[in-house]
């Protein structure tokens, strides 16, 4: 799989306000079932799986989620990129209380569950990145975040 096909303009969503996570993903689920990238079962699975298996990670310079869920509740590959005005808490992945305070959430839907893990890796890999954190907070279109993360996730040969 090229994970840079998965991120679209349009799945990009800049300095975003919700008032908490709920909303987020309601927001965010209406818009891909829309799309017809999601199944109704979405929304539940995602807000299951991140309450049994938190996804916030914090950076060196950035605090991000990677909300997702199992493989049956997609119905086609995407990256869904949104940027916070206000942060949201999250729990950090590996924990079962540390609060984060995400600024960026990517949420993933991916159709093959080995390539989830892949996926994963890689966010963790870009995002551990000082160059491109730097890059990421300095864009302020969303046809550069597709530009900064296609660049990314083909530089990168699997």
């Amino acid at each position: 799989m090229e994970y840079a096909e998965l991120f679209r303009e349009d799945l990009i969503q800049l300095n975003a306000v919700f008032r908490d996570r709920k909303e987020l993903f309601e927001t965010i689920y209406k818009e891909l079932l829309e799309k017809e990238l999601v199944k109704n079962t979405f929304l539940k699975a995602v807000e299951n799986r991140e309450e049994n298996y938190p996804t916030g990670l914090q950076f060196e310079n950035l605090s991000i989620a990677i909300p997702h869920t199992d493989v049956k509740h997609i119905e086609q590959p995407f990256v869904y990129i949104c940027t916070l005005e206000k942060p949201i808490p999250f729990i950090q992945m590996g924990t079962s209380d540390t609060l984060i305070e995400a600024e960026v959430i990517l949420v993933l839907g991916i159709k093959e569950p080995k390539e989830q893990v892949g996926m994963l890796s890689r966010l963790m890999e870009i995002f551990s990145n000082k160059e491109f954190i730097k890059a990421f907070k300095n864009t302020d279109s969303e046809s550069e975040i597709l530009a900064l993360f296609k660049k990314e996730m083909e530089r990168t040969v699997e």
